[in-house]
């Protein structure tokens, strides 16, 4: 999230609104690095025609509905702004991708594809969000 922290603060608020789609390739995963995400979501709230943000990466050790408090205590001021932009409270739910990266490797079952866990998981977070943004 660091490159993604400084990445947008380079290129300005006003270029933000011309970004389309994102891959975050990590969170991060110590305290150190952690501590950039939530900056960089900031940040990227002006970012509202986003079309696709992919979380190529783990979130969070969990079920889907921990992954979704994870990555809502992160990125809660980017959901927020791509509701109020789009008209609709849930509307950054349909631009968030999560890939198999994010399925940790505690969860693999045998006989389960990572796809067939992360089918699950999607919904976990989708149903997570949703119900926190309902407040």
């Amino acid at each position: 999230m660091k490159a993604l922290h400084t990445f947008l603060a380079s290129i300005g608020l006003k270029n933000c609104e011309s970004l389309q789609q994102l891959s975050v390739k990590q969170l991060g995963q110590s305290r150190a690095t952690s501590s950039m995400a939530y900056p960089a979501f900031v940040l990227l709230a002006n970012a509202v025609n986003l079309t696709r943000l992919e979380m190529d990466c783990a979130i969070s050790w969990g079920e889907g509905d921990r992954i979704g408090r994870a990555f809502w205590r992160e990125a809660h001021h980017w959901i927020e702004s791509i509701g109020r932009h789009k008209g609709r409270f849930d509307a950054a739910l349909d631009i968030v991708t999560l890939t198999t990266k994010t399925v940790s490797l505690w969860l693999e079952r045998p006989g389960k594809t990572k796809e067939a866990l992360l089918e699950g998981i999607v919904v976990d977070f989708k149903a997570e969000l949703r119900g926190l943004l309902k407040y």
